[in-house]
């Protein structure tokens, strides 16, 4: 791996010298969100479907901030809150606004230009560097769809950061943790990461 290994104190502590720094949480949230966005436009250049799970924290406001650049790109999005958006934090709840002002481009999603339908993508946005077993609803029910989506309906999962049930520094993962096709980490990579296969 081309990015340092860390474990979840000291993610926090590089975060919190950078806000020591003058970087505002808003500033890095948009920096992450256009990273995963990339991302999955690297492997899936072509538009298609994006489903964001959303918890109450900055790991879903990156998700959203993902999901507002491909609805620019022309994906059609939609977007799972696992709390009541009165729940959600203040960031959050600006990310989501400016998610449901986005414009949206509309272009066909049904098939591609070659015939094959499109891809179906989800981002796990639900928990972020806290996530641990064991997993508690709304949460539980979140992974468990996510997992279902998966298998149901062949959806490929990104991971924001770690898939949500999996403790970032030991690896242990709940039974209902978020089986991802890509992480893409922030910053550094999580220890836990390492030591899994849930996470692709």
């Amino acid at each position: 791996m081309n990015s340092p290994v860390v474990t979840s104190a000291q993610m926090r502590d590089a975060e919190n010298a950078a806000f020591a720094r003058g970087v505002s949480a808003e500033a890095l949230m948009n920096q992450a969100g256009a990273g995963i966005a990339q991302a999955v436009q690297q492997f899936f250049p072509r538009p298609g479907y994006c489903l964001v799970f959303s918890g109450k924290g900055n790991n879903g406001g990156d998700a959203l901030v993902a999901a507002a650049r491909l609805k620019r790109a022309g994906w059609q999005t939609d977007v799972h809150l696992s709390f009541p958006e009165s729940q959600c934090s203040d960031l959050l709840r600006k990310k989501i606004t400016e998610f449901r002002d986005t414009p949206a481009v509309v272009v066909a999603v049904a098939a591609n230009a070659g015939g094959t339908p499109a891809s179906t993508i989800i981002l796990d946005g639900l928990l972020g560097l806290g996530s641990k077993p064991p997993l508690r609803d709304p949460i539980l029910a979140g992974c468990r769809e996510i997992n279902r989506l998966r298998q149901e309906h062949r959806a490929y999962v990104f991971a924001v950061d770690q898939p949500t049930g999996l403790n970032g520094d030991s690896g242990e993962a709940d039974r209902d943790c978020v089986i991802s096709d890509f992480t893409t980490t922030i910053a550094a990579t999580k220890r836990g990461l390492i030591a899994t296969a849930r996470a692709g």
